[in-house]
């Protein structure tokens, strides 16, 4: 980027967040686990044949656009997503941890597809339930 990140804020994060969700589920995206902190974005997902950029590009435009309809923010998003296949389910639960994990490490927005997409009027969701077993 040629600017200095943007920092998002608590409710940034959380109306971002939604709306990627909202936008990749409308692609035919199969969201798995997504987490949004201040200035990252990771996201565990099952994406068809169309090309994984394309559709993170219309997902992020449209969470651009939803913090834009709020109030001006500056660039959001890096010109490139980096994706990284998951080679086998052992990786797979690996990153799924590793991903919430940032809900502790770094006060991130996380969404799991436990949750669904159905948000209250007031934007809340309540958090899903911890992968930790006791």
């Amino acid at each position: 980027m040629n600017q200095n990140a943007v920092r998002l804020t608590v409710d940034q994060r959380r109306i971002a967040g939604q709306a990627l969700v909202e936008m990749l589920n409308h692609q035919q995206t199969e969201v798995i686990v997504l987490a949004l902190d201040a200035v990252h974005l990771h996201l565990l997902a099952r994406f068809h044949d169309a090309s994984i950029r394309d559709i993170l590009g219309r997902a992020k435009k449209h969470a651009t656009f939803e913090l834009r309809s709020l109030g001006g923010t500056g660039r959001l998003w890096a010109d490139r997503c980096r994706p990284l296949p998951i080679t086998d389910r052992e990786h797979q639960k690996n990153a799924y941890q590793y991903i919430l994990d940032h809900a502790r490490k770094s006060d991130a927005w996380t969404w799991t597809w436990k949750q669904g997409i159905y948000w209250r009027p007031d934007g809340f969701h309540p958090p899903a339930p911890s992968s930790q077993s006791s």
